[in-house]
């Protein structure tokens, strides 16, 4: 059963599911990163690594 609330890994593991949730982590926006995925707001460092992977 789901409750209303729910743990901070419940964050990554809707990211590592593909599920965009209203909010998110900071360490979902590496996770996102690294999987291809554009989120609508992301820190500098994925930029880096972005420029890594061709994107």
């Amino acid at each position: 059963m789901q409750g209303h609330s729910y743990r901070p890994n419940d964050d990554v593991t809707r990211a590592r599911e593909g599920l965009q949730g209203l909010t998110y982590r900071l360490n979902d926006d590496l996770t996102r990163a690294r999987q291809g995925l554009q989120g609508h707001t992301y820190r500098p460092n994925d930029d880096v690594t972005r420029a890594r992977q061709g994107v």
